[in-house]
């Protein structure tokens, strides 16, 4: 059987991706896979719904209909973030600046809804 810990360690088959996270809305970590020593994983969790609420209001403002992800990319790192279908739970991956991220796009789209059935 699937767990969302099953599900989040498939993020890290693809190549540079090192933290899966499920996060709730309120920036709660409610699990995770991987390891980065950097940052702090609280400070990440909030940052990562701090990120996607404000990506949700900048679509309300343009007019720009629901959310579905927010993508943010720095000289060394990369973060994805998605709210999950039908729940008030952030999936949220950082990767290495050499990830395929068509890889991590395809893959978040395929197993948020089976993160989303397991919860």
């Amino acid at each position: 059987m699937d767990t969302p810990k099953k599900l989040l360690r498939e993020f890290l088959k693809i190549e540079g991706v090192v933290v899966a996270c499920l996060v709730s809305v309120d920036g709660f970590l409610i699990d995770s896979v991987g390891l980065m020593q950097d940052f702090s994983l609280d400070d990440l969790t909030v940052a990562a719904a701090i990120g996607f609420g404000m990506g949700k209001k900048l679509g309300e403002n343009i007019k720009g209909g629901k959310l579905k992800q927010v993508m943010l990319e720095y000289e060394g790192k990369t973060v994805l973030i998605s709210k999950l279908p039908d729940i008030d739970v952030i999936l949220f991956l950082v990767s290495e600046e050499k990830t395929i991220l068509g890889a991590m796009r395809y893959t978040m789209k395929k197993l948020a809804p089976k993160i989303a059935e397991v919860m």
